[in-house]
């Protein structure tokens, strides 16, 4: 995508700086990509461990509760495997990194959380907490697409440029990122337009994220049993600002897609549809667009945190060192404890969490 069609608010080298700290801008997107493909943090940061003597990975256990005493200490884990239910006792702390919808659900079945919820359930309660599970916070995002007479340009990534823009000019930080991406995976483009026979290769789309959203959702266990997944209530959209934000994001991708291109590269996708004989009108309103285009493509960027938020309010659950309130020998370390969500993608900030834990464990045990 031509990124001089972003020009007007500032080209930048480095789409997680500057941008965020209250001017627009565009770049190339950048990703933790080697060989052509994708190189996660479990290939930089666990691979490299496999061998050492004081690491061991243990696979295929479902962790059902922490064991917490009378006198609130963290004591050790219960786990499931396919010889049973079996125990493990901590010689000095526990580390919970199981994530904004697991954590929480396993604090809770572990006695930690609301005192209301966990007594309908008849779990002991360990600990009052009730701001356990909730707090939950993500970057919905949603699709609008192009179609292109001919193939695009094969490129080594599928996210080729990306921008962060503000929904509103009262604003003084961006509150929207826009993911531009060509040749997309055909199976996905399958599957959002089952049956049309769209070519993956003709699509370029604006991934729209709102990533200051004010809606806040839960997680809650139904269920002692941890079998049971719990109830998550991502509330996308709950508050009327976002609703707000997120069509005034669709109008100003629509006019950057639409007025990036010769009119005769490329069809709308309701023009498309016309020429199939499918009925598909130009939204007229902001009404028309929230129900044609947002809600059918609304979907979760998978960066959820929040459940179990750190600070010193009624709300929170874990200090500034991660150790969850009222409880010892237990740290929390990943996105759940975030108390308000970044305006960038969640990676970063979960690894830099995982680093900080490792400071605190170090230094409450006196090892440089």
């Amino acid at each position: 995508i031509p990124l001089s069609m972003l020009m007007v608010v500032g080209l930048y080298d480095d789409i997680n700086g500057e941008i965020l700290n209250g001017s627009e801008g565009c770049g190339y997107a950048q990703a933790l990509v080697n060989g052509h493909k994708r190189y996660s943090v479990l290939h930089s940061y666990l691979y490299p461990q496999l061998s050492n003597k004081n690491l061991t990975i243990a696979t295929n256990k479902k962790v059902t509760k922490l064991l917490i005493s009378a006198n609130s200490q963290c004591l050790g884990l219960e786990y499931l495997d396919s010889d049973g239910l079996k125990k493990i006792n901590v010689g000095k702390e526990l580390i919970l990194s199981a994530g904004a919808m697991e954590s929480p659900a396993i604090l809770q079945r572990s006695g930690v959380g609301d005192r209301e919820l966990l007594e309908s359930l008849e779990i002991q309660v360990k600990k009052d907490l009730q701001g356990v599970g909730r707090n939950l916070m993500d970057h919905p995002h949603f699709f609008y697409n192009i179609y292109f007479n001919n193939s695009l340009p094969a490129e080594g990534y599928w996210i080729s440029s990306a921008a962060h823009i503000k929904s509103s000019p009262t604003l003084e930080i961006p509150d929207i990122q826009f993911d531009f991406i060509d040749n997309g995976k055909q199976e996905t483009i399958d599957e959002a337009f089952p049956g049309l026979g769209f070519d993956a290769t003709r699509m370029l789309s604006a991934l729209i994220h709102l990533n200051k959203p004010v809606s806040k959702g839960s997680v809650q266990i139904v269920s002692k049993d941890s079998s049971v997944k719990p109830i998550v209530d991502p509330n996308f959209l709950g508050e009327q600002e976002d609703i707000d934000a997120v069509i005034s994001a669709f109008k100003i991708a629509v006019n950057i897609l639409e007025n990036s291109f010769e009119t005769s590269e490329y069809v709308t996708l309701h023009d498309y549809f016309g020429a199939l004989g499918i009925p598909f009108p130009v939204p007229q309103t902001d009404e028309e667009i929230f129900q044609l285009y947002v809600l059918p493509t609304m979907g979760t960027a998978w960066h959820s945190c929040g459940t179990c938020a750190m600070g010193t309010s009624e709300e929170s659950v874990v200090d500034a060192e991660l150790k969850v309130h009222g409880i010892t020998n237990l740290r929390v370390a990943d996105a759940s404890v975030m108390p308000t969500i970044p305006r960038c993608n969640t990676m970063a900030p979960s690894i830099l969490i995982g680093e900080m834990a490792t400071e605190f464990i170090l230094a409450d045990a006196e090892i440089s």
